[in-house]
């Protein structure tokens, strides 16, 4: 066998075709669920794009791993297999296509990567494998004596695939590369996303507060608590056979299941403290006044307490300028034990009740973010079987891992996660109130307590480990969370309890912004903003976004929990 009158001996054959094998293999093993994708496309002139498309990004993989070995080729080559375990594991974890809006979401989320990675060990672990495969085949000696494959055109065949689907994925607004390589289809994302964000316009100066307080309303203290991943059915107030809240008798009062502004972490909470209206949302969080700018106008010292970072690291899509709103930023040292947090945050929260003065609190409390054990004792283990409890550390990803593994019993498995869930709830739900209210004087102050988002487990069979920020068919369970207002001022209550008669399960997170401004003492109507629970709200109010960050003309997907 001759190439360019280079004798090739048998055993470079073999070597050849060894390397070739794992190429290949890993060409199959990154194109999820390739076949089912062909069958989907509606069209003749479309299969045969889609297979043009992925024998050239192929190819390109192909020819890169023939070229000779040096340090740039395996830096590259390690570059590509981590890209490409990271898309692995996303359609491993959710069954789901990868999509340009995932990839978004994913980017605000980079900071729990290592929770994932503690929740989902398995799935984590066979992308890796297949990673392995693919990094052995490229690095794999080309087995010629002298270089067959110019390196620069390799590198530049792959760079051409990557646009390739690029201008797809911008033609198609942002869809049209499920079933190809995912290491291409995160490069291809990658690019879009720095493209964009290069050629983007200037952020837009935020507005200030224009409007002034118009009457006092004799609370010293307004707090507004977002728990972390708690649906709202979950709780006895919402469900007989709910976890017990034991929320006091005569000062608490209940408006039933509300729907979360996203079934994302960031998105949700940006959403409320911006008070974006939901016809013009994406805009409102770029140019509207915080809640904290709003409490400041009218007198009060604004507080945030975050359990879940510490070291003054920023999360939600918190920036510079919104701390710098922040009279006093309050996080937990990082060697507190997690199921320990929240109750920290409870005592904090009650003594800032007993101090004078007026105060606009916010809590982010640790809650029930996965994996959820290790956010209570061992010895508050009230619901069995339970996932594995393997260790106990000060991190909020304390390393859980399933007791059985998923292909042997997935309805097992699912039951000891849905009751490691129930246990977490149990523990931040219930002892964080009780250390918070018992005997605390609640005359001038008003609590709101909800939830960033539901959690989804799949009850009905479907397949996927994904619990919440899914894009594409979303379930309403991802955004049914709490909305409970705890107050002792016997106006407000009486007020608040002729609203719950009539929303009761009708209320949404975009119905707080307005909600908080009167409680500061600011007039609100429906031309400023969206109702607050005061007003008599419509029907079908219960909406969620679940794809949020909308780009190439495409539109915002609602999920309406009463549909």
């Amino acid at each position: 066998m001759y190439i360019r009158n280079t004798v090739i001996d048998k055993r470079q054959v073999y070597q050849l075709s060894l390397k070739l094998l794992f190429i290949c293999s890993y060409l199959v093993l990154s194109s999820n669920n390739i076949f089912s994708r062909i069958q989907a496309i509606d069209s003749l002139v479309g299969v045969l794009v889609f297979i043009l498309l992925w024998l050239i990004i192929g190819g390109s993989l192909i020819l890169f791993s023939l070229t000779k070995n040096s340090i740039s080729k395996v830096l590259i080559s390690v570059c590509i297999v981590f890209i490409g375990i990271i898309g692995k594991s996303y359609f491993i974890i959710t069954s789901q296509y990868l999509t340009y809006s995932d990839f978004e979401g994913l980017i605000k989320v980079m900071g729990f990567v290592g929770e994932v990675i503690e929740q989902y060990p398995d799935e984590v672990l066979t992308s890796s494998l297949i990673g392995l495969t693919g990094l052995t085949g490229l690095l794999l000696p080309p087995s010629f004596s002298r270089k067959y494959i110019n390196s620069r055109y390799a590198i530049a065949s792959m760079l051409c695939a990557v646009m390739m689907v690029s201008g797809v994925l911008y033609k198609r607004g942002g869809e049209g590369s499920n079933g190809l390589l995912d290491y291409n289809n995160l490069l291809s994302f990658s690019a879009i996303f720095f493209i964009s964000s290069a050629l983007a316009e200037p952020a837009p100066d935020r507005k200030k507060v224009s409007i002034s307080v118009k009457e006092s309303t004799g609370l010293q203290n307004i707090v507004f608590i977002m728990d972390e991943s708690v649906r709202g059915d979950y709780l006895d107030i919402n469900n007989p056979q709910g976890i017990k809240t034991r929320f006091p008798e005569g000062k608490h009062i209940n408006f039933g299941i509300a729907s979360s502004a996203a079934n994302c972490s960031a998105s949700t909470n940006v959403t409320i403290r911006y008070g974006a209206r939901r016809s013009s949302y994406l805009k409102d969080i770029k140019v509207n006044p915080s809640f904290w700018a709003y409490a400041r106008k009218a007198g009060y010292s604004t507080y945030y307490i975050d359990a879940q970072r510490s070291g003054g690291y920023l999360m939600n899509l918190m920036g510079k300028r919104e701390r710098s709103e922040i009279d006093h930023f309050v996080q937990m040292d990082s060697d507190v034990i997690p199921y320990n947090k929240d109750i920290l945050v409870a005592g904090k929260l009650k003594k800032l009740i007993q101090k004078e003065g007026k105060k606009f609190i916010f809590i982010n409390k640790m809650g029930i973010h996965f994996p959820y054990e290790g956010k209570y004792p061992i010895n508050n283990k009230l619901y069995t079987p339970t996932m594995k409890h393997t260790y106990f550390g000060n991190k909020i990803d304390p390393g859980a891992t399933e007791a059985e593994k998923p292909d042997l019993n997935i309805s097992a498995v699912r039951a000891r996660a849905i009751n490691s869930y129930k246990n977490a709830l149990s523990w931040n739900v219930t002892q964080f109130f009780n250390v918070l209210l018992d005997n605390t004087d609640l005359t001038k102050t008003v609590i709101i307590y909800t939830s960033d988002h539901g959690q989804d487990f799949h009850e009905d069979g479907r397949p996927g480990w994904i619990t919440h920020c899914r894009v594409v068919n979303a379930s309403r369970e991802e955004g049914m969370v709490p909305m409970v207002f705890m107050t002792e001022n016997k106006k407000l209550l009486t007020k608040l309890r002729k609203s719950a008669s009539v929303n009761f399960n009708k209320v949404s997170h975009f119905n707080i912004f307005s909600t908080l401004l009167q409680f500061l003492g600011y007039h609100t109507d429906r031309k400023n903003g969206e109702y607050s629970v005061f007003d008599k709200l419509p029907d079908m109010n219960r909406q969620f976004i679940s794809y949020f960050y909308t780009r190439f003309g495409k539109k915002a997907v609602w999920v309406n929990l009463d549909q």
